[in-house]
């Protein structure tokens, strides 16, 4: 005899009651895997994205980012100087609530187009 059976007799009630304590923690355990999915998917679309950076990321601790408009916690582990504030870094991975990033490469300007051999036409 289960404990319900203790209050009543009625086999309506402890139907009722079971059903409830049967249902209502299926119910919780489903709506808290769809929201830790959800919360992984969004995590997981960061990656590959650029943000930039809010408050100094030095080498071996923490600092912040800006993504669409979120700040984020971020971590620079592969960094070999310390990331000031502005600077544009790209997302290369999570770790639970905590980005991590790396500075984005900054590339040497190229000369315009048509304009390589001209210096040396005149040699």
């Amino acid at each position: 005899m289960g404990a319900i059976s203790l209050v009543t007799q009625n086999w309506q009630v402890q139907f009722a009651a079971f059903s409830l304590l049967a249902i209502v923690p299926a119910v919780v355990a489903a709506w808290r895997g769809l929201r830790q999915g959800r919360q992984r998917r969004l995590r997981q679309s960061l990656v590959g994205r650029t943000a930039v950076v809010r408050h100094p990321i030095r080498q071996g601790a923490r600092g912040e980012v800006l993504v669409d408009g979120c700040l984020w916690i971020a971590v620079a582990p592969q960094a070999q100087r310390n990331l000031p504030r502005s600077e544009p870094v790209r997302i290369v991975g999570v770790d639970g609530l905590v980005l991590l990033v790396e500075p984005i490469a900054k590339q040497k300007p190229s000369a315009p187009l048509g304009t390589e051999g001209k210096a040396q036409e005149g040699l």
